[in-house]
């Protein structure tokens, strides 16, 4: 189904029509527990803020549903129930997915679309012929062998920057401290002060090197951040005898060079040739104001990246969107967005350089990585989720949930979805990069979260309107959703009151509530790993709610009891309806 067609068609072509008089459907809530882990090659192709792994989606959609069925995701995300929805076992389903943010749709798109990943894969290899030069300008560097002092080419993996703070007097008293030094005005680079290279620990206060005053980094003004560390590899040359043996690649790092800091400062006097996005990023904003990013000096999309890096993906870019290709090489280059920014932060040597999900954080480290060799290696990891895609399988669409435009009454089959929760995640601001790059917003007057930084008069939302919200989508699940059927909702929150909310506005839509077990995703997000410690009231382990619409709508003359624990309300609800 072609991306601008209707939904109309889509249903008409695709769902079969609820006839009460022949309708058979009769399903009990799926009660097993799942575990799913994230570390598959599908579910890593493209990151996304949260997401289900689609393992652990399969299991539901073969208990409600049967092979060509449809499905509705309405929060879809990154598309895992249509990756789901392609690969069940029994055969396909057709899906309608949905989000409110044009980052989402096309992340779950091209999950979701045929593609000819050979003639792709050619794509590919001529761009990178394409921009060789180029390349080589940006991220060249050279390697002096230290046994005859020979300069040999290499390639900049990655730079590491540090911030770069200003020693400032200290109110002091005068009476206690008549002599005592007040901070001497010199900059301090936070790497050479404040990190213990041998334990690769950051020290909670450092001394100034130019006066010997001890400073907490929040005590200071950040200035800049300057470049400190570079990650490099080189051809290793064949010494002695003559072989046919390719050199052997070699990496090393070392601190920055002169000649490397002549290049950045050839390339900040120079005029990137390519179009890139300088959207403003509104000040008012939950992740402006949580992450500090007046600090830095954030203002624009394009803001977020270092000169050479915005230079390097403006040209990827460029080329991408002259291809016939433009839609898998973009999903590839927006999966790599991120990882490319500034909020990309150095772990001292742990599992590799990233980002903290669900934020536009930036440490005192940031990672420069080279954009081709993050670019090759994520090619290769798309792969895998690009091939998977069917024809006439998946309509994607961009609306607010509580409104699914085009989608008649008593159409779906089975829901299944991962809403927002609350204060958990601000999805528009954390896509706002991708959508920069893509030129798409999400309209976030209708984004169902609970801002606790945004003002209401700045656009934020309080409870009510988080609720508010809530409740004109499970009316429009219920509205879509066929009798008798199920809707099954992932759960994963920080404040009881939204698990009120969502009980309340999913028993006013009409909704019978059943319980399920638990969602173990295995891996544990940043989240959830601090919710597990007891420093972030977060459920480490999603939970399930079944849905069910009953075949005769039953009247909702009274509020629900709400049950402020999760885990006894799923006990209760299995119970009453075990005996039921």
């Amino acid at each position: 189904m072609k991306h601008n067609d209707s939904v109309e068609k889509f249903i008409k072509e695709n769902a079969r029509p609820y006839d009460a008089d022949t309708d058979t459907y009769e399903k009990l809530p799926y009660d097993k527990p799942v575990e799913a882990g994230k570390n598959t090659p599908i579910y890593n192709a493209h990151s996304y803020h949260t997401k289900v792994p689609y393992q652990g989606i399969i299991p539901f959609i073969e208990h409600y549903t049967a092979p060509g069925d449809l499905i509705l995701d309405p929060f879809c995300g990154s598309g895992m129930t249509g990756v789901a929805s392609l690969l069940c076992t029994s055969g396909p389903r057709k899906v309608i997915l949905n989000d409110l943010s044009p980052a989402a749709v096309h992340i779950a798109r091209n999950y979701c679309t045929p593609c000819d990943v050979q003639q792709l894969t050619k794509e590919f290899e001529r761009i990178k012929k394409a921009v060789k030069e180029e390349f080589d300008w940006l991220y060249g560097t050279e390697h002096v062998d230290s046994e005859t002092g020979e300069a040999i080419p290499a390639t900049i993996q990655y730079m590491i920057w540090s911030d770069v703070y200003a020693c400032r007097p200290k109110k002091r008293d005068a009476h206690k401290h008549p002599i005592s030094p007040d901070g001497c005005g010199g900059e301090i680079v936070f790497w050479d002060v404040a990190v213990d290279h041998e334990s690769s620990q950051v020290k909670e206060s450092f001394v100034c090197p130019h006066c010997g005053e001890t400073w907490r980094k929040m005590e200071l003004n950040l200035l800049r951040s300057v470049p400190v560390k570079t990650n490099y590899t080189y051809k290793v040359p064949n010494k002695g005898k003559k072989t046919s043996k390719k050199p052997k690649m070699q990496r090393e790092e070392r601190p920055v060079s002169e000649s490397e800091l002549q290049r950045l400062k050839e390339i900040e006097e120079r005029e990137i040739p390519y179009w890139y996005p300088t959207t403003p990023m509104s000040k008012s904003s939950e992740m402006y104001i949580r992450c500090a990013l007046h600090l830095r000096n954030i203002e624009r999309a394009c803001d977020f990246y270092t000169k050479r890096n915005l230079w390097a993906l403006a040209r990827l870019w460029e080329e991408s969107l002259k291809s016939k290709f433009s839609s898998q090489l973009t999903f590839v280059l927006t999966s790599i967005l991120l990882r490319t920014a500034r909020i990309t932060r150095y772990n001292f040597g742990r599992r590799g350089n990233g980002i903290i999900t669900g934020t536009l954080y930036i440490s005192s480290f940031p990672v420069e990585n080279n954009i081709l060799w993050i670019f090759e290696k994520k090619f290769v990891d798309c792969l895998p989720a690009l091939e998977i895609g069917q024809k006439d399988t998946c309509y994607t669409s961009s609306f607010h949930a509580g409104h699914l435009k085009g989608l008649s009454d008593c159409a779906v089959d089975y829901i299944f979805t991962d809403p927002p929760f609350g204060s958990n995640i601000f999805y528009s601001d954390c896509s706002f990069l991708w959508e920069s790059w893509l030129g798409k917003f999400t309209d976030d007057t209708k984004e169902a979260v609970w801002n606790k930084s945004r003002k209401p008069e700045e656009g934020g939302k309080t409870l009510d309107g988080y609720k508010n919200l809530m409740a004109e989508s499970f009316r429009e699940m219920y509205r879509v959703l066929k009798p008798n059927r199920w809707a099954t909702v992932v759960f994963s929150n920080s404040d009881d009151s939204v698990w009120e909310s969502i009980q309340d506005t999913a028993y006013q839509a009409g909704f019978v509530i059943y319980g399920g077990k638990e969602f173990d995703k295995v891996q544990r997000s940043f989240k959830g790993l601090r919710g597990e410690k007891g420093t972030e009231k977060v459920i480490s382990k999603d939970v399930l709610l079944n849905l069910h619409k009953p075949n005769i709508p039953l009247v909702r003359s009274k509020e629900l009891t709400r049950i402020d624990d999760v885990e006894g309300f799923i006990l209760q609800q299995i119970k009453e309806h075990l005996q039921y």
